[in-house]
């Protein structure tokens, strides 16, 4: 399908979709607070991690992105985009970057435009292993990049995020303090 015709006929959900910290997401992500035990960021939802382990079928050649968090997941997507896109497609994917991670929002429709898209989709996740249906990945014959970083690095890069982005009743200051509760 048309980039620009599944824009228009979907555009509701894409106008919802155009910045990830102020999205509005459907009610019903919010009914489970964990996903294996799994806690995730305010813009990441358990209830759609479950949903695309469940529901989501990967078509052929989709390429899907798995990183945890500061890893390099913004550096490396665009080096996917480019090595995958014409320079419209790499203008959709970046514009809605909701679509493409697979335990965001805003409403599980999203998941059937991802099927209703031709080309192969471009998907990211911060899940651990468990929490991706790899089997299907693999059985559809997708693609799967994983990207590791060296956890001090990690470490580095989330206290300085944090401390940009975190509301002030979760943000630390300090970094030993910080390095103790990241090790947890």
């Amino acid at each position: 399908m048309d980039l620009k015709k599944l824009v228009a006929e979907n555009e509701d959900v894409f106008e919802n979709m155009k910045s990830l910290f102020t999205m509005k997401f459907d009610p019903v992500a919010d009914e489970l607070e964990t996903y294996n035990g799994v806690e995730m960021q305010a813009v990441f939802k358990p209830y759609f991690a479950k949903y695309a382990y469940e529901n989501y079928n990967p078509k052929e050649n989709d390429v899907l992105l798995v990183t945890y968090p500061k890893c390099g997941t913004n550096w490396t997507a665009e080096m996917l985009a480019e090595l995958m896109y014409t320079e419209e497609e790499k203008e959709f994917w970046k514009s809605f970057l909701a679509l493409a991670i697979l335990e965001s929002g805003p409403t599980i429709q999203k998941y059937e435009i991802l099927n209703q898209i031709k080309t192969r989709n471009y998907l990211i996740s911060h899940q651990p292993a468990m929490n991706i249906n790899i089997e299907k990945y693999l059985k559809n014959k997708a693609k799967i990049v994983f990207v590791y970083r060296n956890p001090k690095d990690v470490a580095v890069s989330f206290f300085h995020f944090q401390k940009k982005i975190a509301p002030p009743q979760f943000r630390c200051d300090d970094w030993n303090e910080y390095v103790k509760m990241f090790m947890e």
